[in-house]
Parts: structure tokens; C-alpha cells; sequence
């Protein structure tokens, strides 16, 4: 009789320890996204003036994450873009179809959060993009005609493919984040049998992007690097990008600048560097 209760006991106690695992694991979705519409009057040297109702990034999405208890939250999150002015999908710059027809052609991706940093795996936004113009980036957000039409995309790529990511915890008001874009198609025994994955920007990149927040002052940046292998007979090209930058709040005010320096390839041995300025306010 003893045993029989002893048993039943430990039953009892593991089935109160799974309810109260199950009880304090949550997950939620959210649906979200923008509709962003101006009607422009533009006008490019020796072209025509043009009366348009523009598309600035519109985009849906969904992104959900689920607490598993002991410091550990899994997530995920997929984006879509389309042109508000005709419905039709657009691609990560907002003009013409998705790469391949895909659906979420802005970001898809899952990671998990942990105590000591958080991870992510897929289709994923150049986090030094986001530590640098972006953040200056206070009309519109970036978007439309009105959008950073000089920072060097070609180095750190927009949404990258075959990405992973690992984000440290905040320490002291900073954050370093770093990525890797795998060459998806490319086989180094075997050059000639490179097949670029469609919607691929380039293919090899790695970067490091920075954040920092003491009051009313951060501070960003980071460096990128793409190496593109697609066309194997001409050998392999490299872009880089250094980035440096810094946003002040004064009360009513807002004021932002970024500094870069980028080198790119431009084929046949020719190597060449450029600097890129931006202010910005609000």
C-alpha cells in the first residue's frame, strides 16, 4: 500500500510539473504592415516632368514568438512587400516582381533568444544597413524617391539569402550583431558548376554592425564585406564598406550624420574607394 502511494505521489507531482511547464509557456502572432502612398510630381534631367502616385515600401508581414521557460523564447518572422499603386508584389527595392515569385521576399526567417545572445537563420536584412542609414534616416523612412540612394548596398547587400546572425545581449546601452551569408550554388572544387540562387544579392557576405544608446546620444556602424562568385570566369570580386554613425536628441530636435568609406571592384584589376556623407534632422 505504501508503494502504491509513493507512486501515485510522484504521478501527481510530474503531472502538476508539466501543467506548470505548459502554463508559463506563451506564444502569440501578430499580423502587421504598412500602406504607403504619395502622389509626386517628378522630374529627372532631360526626361519629362511625370505626374505618379508612388509606392514607398509597402509591406505585410508576420511575426510571432513563443516562450519556452527557462530563458529561452523561439520567434519568427516573414515579410512581404507590394507595390500599393498596382498590387502587384514587389521585391526588396520596392520595383518589379519578388525574386523567383517569392512570396516573403523582404525577410523570413526563425531564431531563438537565449541568455547569452540571440540567433537567426534565413532571408534576412543587412544588419549594418540598419545600424547606420536607416537609423538616420527620419522622412519616410527611408523609402520612395526620397530614399539613401548612395549607401553601398553592393557590400552589405539588402536582404540577404542563406543568412545567419548572432546578436549579443545589451551591455551597458551597446549591442554588436554579426552575419554570414553562405555562397548558396557555389562549389569551390568546381567553379563551372555555379547555379546563383535566384534572388541571391551577390553571394558571400559577412559583416559587423554596432549599436550604442547613453541618453540622448547613439551611436552605430560597422563594417561589410561581399565577395561574388557568379561569374566564375572572371575570378571572384570583393566590395567592402566602413560605416560610422551618430544621432543626437536636443529636446524638440533630432539630428543624424553617417560617414562612409567603401572600395569596390569594377572588374579587370580596377579597384576603386569613394566616401559617402549624410546629414539629416528633424
Amino acid at each position: 500500500m505504501n508503494k502504491t502511494r509513493i507512486a501515485a505521489g510522484v504521478v501527481a507531482a510530474m503531472a502538476a510539473s508539466a501543467a506548470s511547464v505548459t502554463a508559463h509557456a506563451q506564444s502569440n502572432v501578430q499580423l502587421y504592415g504598412r500602406a504607403n502612398v504619395s502622389v509626386e510630381s517628378q522630374k529627372v534631367t532631360d526626361v519629362d516632368r511625370t505626374n505618379v502616385v508612388q509606392n514607398n515600401a509597402s509591406r505585410w508581414g508576420m511575426r510571432g514568438e513563443e516562450d519556452m521557460g527557462v530563458g529561452l523564447k523561439a520567434f519568427f518572422q516573414l515579410e512581404s512587400g507590394f507595390n500599393i499603386d498596382t498590387g502587384a508584389a514587389t521585391n526588396n527595392f520596392g520595383q518589379g516582381p519578388g525574386p523567383n515569385g517569392s512570396l516573403f521576399n523582404r525577410e523570413s526567417f526563425a531564431g531563438i533568444t537565449t541568455g547569452i545572445g540571440t540567433l537567426r537563420a534565413g532571408r534576412i536584412t543587412s544588419p549594418l544597413y540598419f545600424a547606420s542609414a536607416d537609423y538616420i534616416s527620419m522622412h519616410n523612412h527611408d523609402t520612395g524617391t526620397s530614399s539613401d540612394a548612395l549607401f553601398g548596398f553592393s557590400a552589405t547587400g539588402v536582404n540577404n539569402n542563406n543568412s545567419i546572425t548572432y546578436k549579443t545581449p545589451k551591455f551597458g546601452g551597446a549591442d554588436v550583431e554579426v552575419a554570414y551569408s553562405f555562397a548558396a550554388g557555389f562549389f569551390p572544387n568546381n567553379p563551372a558548376a555555379f547555379v546563383e540562387q535566384p534572388g541571391s544579392n551577390n553571394q558571400t557576405n559577412v559583416q559587423v554592425a554596432f549599436n550604442y544608446q547613453g541618453g540622448p546620444l547613439h551611436i552605430g556602424g560597422g563594417f561589410a564585406q561581399m565577395k561574388d562568385k557568379s561569374v566564375p570566369a572572371a575570378g571572384e570580386s570583393k566590395d567592402e564598406t566602413a560605416v560610422i554613425r551618430a544621432l543626437y536628441e536636443l529636446g524638440d530636435f533630432t539630428l543624424g550624420a553617417y560617414y562612409e568609406r567603401s572600395k569596390f571592384d569594377f572588374g579587370g584589376g580596377q579597384r576603386r574607394s569613394r566616401n559617402n556623407y549624410r546629414l539629416s534632422g528633424m
